[in-house]
């Protein structure tokens, strides 16, 4: 007897698993991704809410522009929500209800501002050869 010759099929690759109602509502979406934001809710968080996949959200971006500015405005009001936060800690005032500001823990916040909001503390200057010059000959 001849031996058979066995042939795998290749898998397809799976896409990212989507759960719930993934369609994108025009009235709906821009607004709560405002909403959201304004409350401090990172992507991850949105993501969640809506029951989409990371990939989906910036699918969203793409394709509806009216998704992308209301995305922009977000980033603007997520930030200014946790620098309310850091200035209410700083000041030793009420964050919310559950929690005064010196019992909040600042080097999570501090941490969180670096990593959602960009927060650097350090300052950096470029100085070309031509200012140089400028600087000590003048």
């Amino acid at each position: 007897m001849a031996a058979k010759k066995v042939v795998k099929k290749e898998a397809k690759k799976a896409k990212p698993e989507v759960h719930g109602n993934s369609k994108y509502k025009e009235n709906f979406h821009p607004q709560d991704a405002i909403r959201m934001a304004s409350q401090g809710h990172t992507i991850a968080m949105m993501c969640a809410e809506w029951m989409v996949a990371r990939d989906r959200y910036y699918e969203w971006q793409q394709r509806h522009p009216s998704f992308r500015d209301s995305i922009k405005r977000a980033a603007e009001l997520r930030k200014g929500y946790w620098e309310k936060v850091m200035m209410r800690v700083a000041l030793g005032l009420p964050i919310n209800q559950q929690t005064h500001g010196k019992d909040a823990n600042t080097a999570a916040l501090i941490f969180w501002m670096k990593n959602v909001c960009n927060w650097t503390d350090r300052a950096s200057m470029e100085v070309t050869a031509e200012e140089i010059d400028e600087l000590i000959f003048e």
